[in-house]
């Protein structure tokens, strides 16, 4: 544990750790999912099955990969997480839920799937967690925070519906 805070407290020069912790990731998760041709498999699970089975790949092993990837986040994140706060209470997380999700919505995802952006996922995650912070800093209670959050989120996906809407001929 003392060598993971140490990672993640360490300073290189010119750009603070938390954004290269944050940059290099998300630069891998771009490159992976939007310039590879198995990225083009990995989105089209979450948007058409039946085109990836069509396009003769396999479903399941293109879906052991992403929950592979997932499990591989995940453990990166907890261990990220772990380092930061100095803990291992399992309940350390638990208002990262919204956060997490809401970061993927106004990034651009999709909850159909196929639709994905690494780097807006980034920028909505800074979005919500700039967001919480303004709300703490305005004293407004923890309880309504999750709550104005939501609203953000609800608001975001209310104006991406209107957005899209079909123009009527």
């Amino acid at each position: 544990m003392a060598a993971l805070t140490e990672l993640v407290r360490l300073r290189p020069p010119l750009v603070p750790m938390p954004i290269v912790l944050t940059l290099v990731p998300m630069v891998a998760a771009h490159l992976i999912l939007n310039k590879m041709s198995y990225g083009v498999v990995l989105r089209g699970i979450g948007g058409s099955l039946a085109a990836v089975e069509r396009a003769g790949r396999s479903t399941l092993r293109a879906r052991m990969t992403l929950y592979g990837l997932a499990g591989i986040c995940g453990l990166c994140a907890g261990l990220c997480l772990a380092a930061t706060t100095t803990t291992g209470d399992a309940n350390v997380g638990r208002g990262l839920t919204l956060v997490s999700i809401g970061a993927v919505i106004i990034g651009g995802g999709e909850f159909v799937g196929g639709i994905v952006s690494p780097i807006g996922t980034v920028f909505g995650a800074l979005i919500m967690l700039l967001s919480g912070s303004l709300l703490s800093f305005a004293s407004v209670p923890p309880a309504w925070q999750y709550s104005i959050q939501g609203a953000i989120l609800l608001v975001i996906l209310a104006l991406r519906i209107v957005s899209w809407r079909p123009k009527a001929a």
